[in-house]
């Protein structure tokens, strides 16, 4: 039926992310205007960062026309519903609704980065995000005092992306978003490095 020709369901699959930081994804994946459900990944017992439907994605990489309803995602450090670290990588025509992002740090993860989140990229350096949006999303942590007293590091967290390097973010918006239990609250970007730029 119509209905199915734009609907891609998600549930019987326990985890499914794309790129490692070994192997970086650099393709392109045209998600076509379809959508994905009830994506959900829970935190791991042991420290795994990156954590999205993209792990790592590398230079030229392009991700776009997709959208992501109802997604549950626990990071590790840092995390993305789209992608959990992105470099050089292009996100056009993204969509996420209805959708939570806690990210969490694991004890045994000893790193001087803080958290990082956003509903559409935890870390983004020299990337470009356009007409990209964050539909009725939460992102979240629950351990900020904890991240503080361990690493001395703060939380960046943002409604569509953590933090930015060189990045440009055009024609995208957060629609009644929330991003709570953080020292660096934005709407859009929680952490703004050099060289941004934002339309």
């Amino acid at each position: 039926t119509e209905e199915n020709q734009n609907k891609l369901e998600n549930s019987d699959f326990k985890y499914i992310s794309f790129g490692s930081s070994e192997n970086p994804f650099k393709g392109t994946f045209d998600g076509q205007g379809y959508y994905i459900s009830n994506l959900k990944y829970e935190s791991n017992l042991s420290a795994i960062s990156d954590t999205g439907l993209f792990s790592h994605t590398a230079t030229g990489a392009v991700i776009k026309n997709l959208t992501i309803i109802n997604a549950d995602i626990q990071a590790d450090y840092r995390g993305g519903i789209i992608a959990g670290n992105a470099e050089g990588t292009t996100f056009e025509n993204i969509s996420v609704k209805d959708s939570i992002l806690s990210v969490n740090n694991v004890i045994t993860l000893v790193t001087d980065g803080g958290l990082r989140g956003g509903a559409i990229v935890g870390d983004a350096s020299n990337c470009i995000l356009y007409n990209c949006e964050s539909v009725r999303t939460t992102v979240n942590t629950n351990n900020t005092a904890g991240v503080a007293a361990l690493f001395g590091k703060g939380l960046y967290l943002g409604g569509l992306i953590g933090t930015a390097n060189s990045t440009e973010v055009e024609y995208s918006r957060v629609i009644d978003g929330l991003v709570k239990e953080n020292k660096a609250i934005a709407i859009l970007v929680s952490d703004l490095k050099q060289k941004n730029r934002i339309n």
